[in-house]
């Protein structure tokens, strides 16, 4: 909320209340302990504030570039996971409680088990065949394993024997469907350990689950492939521009500047960013003048 949009602010009994510009009132109601389990009860005015910030920001997660490495094994008490961590820690946890706790979106027909829209995706990413979270049966009744099968004859094996781009992209695809709709998503290098292909994939991904989840995903990335499905599903008005923003991140002069990508609503950006993904045309007209004048040389042998 920027002050020189607001004309009053009131705080009454924990209840925060403002009138900006277009008189339209807003009202934020606060709990009695924050996400500390300090009390905010008390004469502090600053004290709704510094709730609703933490309000606001209880509904961001961040999924880092380094992801935890694929387990043999993984231990579920059987409880919802309070977040999953930016490692991708408790992602597991998050399938298998959403077997107890099925997914309801406001836009979907019925309700979904987790489990079985992370299949689906990775059907049609085209990593596996099949994908389940079964009991290990060893130990206790509290171990699980992810269950990949390649391919409709292969065997079945688990998820440390399968190649790191798979128990990267894991994480990705279950915090979309663990987080509340309406979140906000961080997503850094998301494609990184990814083919082509999938990270392709990814653009359509993000686009069903914003639609359906309303999720705000911002993703830090440098995947040709991933922006340039984006740009197609644009001009083929499954996502609209106004759903969608581009930035570039420039250096100048020792400091970095975020410049914003003119993007039309047929998916054509009309301030490309000089050599941002190399000079393609450049390198296919060397390629090009290499193979004649080689063949000249061999002709001439």
């Amino acid at each position: 909320i920027e002050a020189s949009n607001l004309k009053k602010v009131s705080c009454d009994k924990g209840n925060l209340s403002y009138v900006d510009h277009n008189s339209s009132q807003h009202l934020f109601q606060f709990l009695e302990f924050n996400c500390y389990g300090k009390s905010t009860t008390g004469n502090n005015i600053i004290t709704p504030f510094v709730l609703g910030f933490e309000e606001f920001f209880s509904q961001v997660f961040y999924l880092g570039p380094n992801r935890i490495n694929p387990q043999h094994f993984y231990h579920w008490k059987g409880t919802h996971p309070k977040k999953i961590e930016f490692s991708g820690f408790g992602a597991i946890d998050a399938v298998l409680s959403g077997g107890i706790r099925k997914l309801k979106s406001s836009n979907a027909k019925d309700a979904t088990l987790i489990e079985d829209r992370i299949s689906e995706w990775l059907q049609k990413m085209k990593l596996v065949h099949s994908f389940r979270v079964i009991p290990t049966k060893l130990l206790d009744d509290q171990n699980y394993e992810v269950r990949i099968r390649k391919s409709p004859n292969s065997a079945e094996v688990t998820l440390t024997d399968m190649g790191y781009g798979l128990a990267d992209v894991l994480p990705m695809l279950i915090y979309c469907y663990y987080v509340e709709e309406g979140s906000t998503l961080i997503l850094e290098q998301p494609g990184v350990h990814l083919h082509p292909m999938v990270q392709s994939e990814l653009a359509d991904f993000f686009i069903e689950v914003v639609n359906e989840r309303n999720l705000q995903i911002l993703v830090e990335s440098h995947s040709e492939h991933l922006l340039t499905r984006l740009q197609r599903r644009i001009a083929e008005e499954k996502i609209s521009s106004d759903q969608t923003a581009l930035y570039f991140c420039e250096n100048k002069n020792g400091s970095s500047e975020l410049i914003p990508l003119d993007l039309d609503e047929f998916g054509n950006i009309k301030n490309w960013p000089k050599n941002f993904f190399g000079n393609e045309m450049g390198d296919l007209f060397a390629m090009t003048k290499a193979q004649s004048e080689r063949r000249k040389r061999m002709e001439a042998e």
